[in-house]
């Protein structure tokens, strides 16, 4: 599986964190401090991914879900595909209900697991779209 919960070793200080951008596709971005705020700043193409591109879901201080950046591609796409397809059958199950009677707290529910499962397979395909676009790279300074 492509997604290691936890701290892995090797994972460098994360005092600037790298993170997959969940809204742009293939951009990675770098959380820096700025007096004890965040400010979002982007990375040009040249640097090197880390090993461990920690996940932002907004319910930790600090990361604790990380892509392992070097894991096969096939491999990532199968553990992005399997979260899409998680959120594709329980978009299918819910459009076959009658959801009037439903509460306010299991709609909440069901939108937060859709939200957190679409976050970490979009974090997912940005990594194996950025490592496409470097082999792209790659082979276009080869020639």
């Amino acid at each position: 599986m492509a997604a290691v919960r936890g701290t892995p070793s090797g994972v460098p200080d994360l005092s600037g964190v790298w993170s997959a951008n969940p809204h742009t596709a293939a951009t990675f971005i770098r959380l820096a401090a700025n007096g004890g705020s965040f400010t979002w700043s982007y990375t040009m193409s040249d640097q090197v991914m880390p090993r461990y591109l920690p996940i932002d879901t907004y319910d930790a201080d600090n990361p604790v879900l990380f892509i392992n950046t070097h894991k096969e591609l096939s491999d990532m796409a199968a553990c992005a595909m399997h979260r899409f397809t998680v959120v594709r059958d329980l978009t299918d199950t819910l459009s076959s209900l009658n959801l009037n009677g439903i509460s306010d707290c299991d709609l909440t529910r069901v939108t937060r697991a859709v939200h957190l499962l679409m976050r970490e397979g979009c974090a997912i395909l940005n990594v194996i779209q950025a490592r496409a676009l470097q082999r792209e790279e790659g082979f276009k300074t080869a020639v």
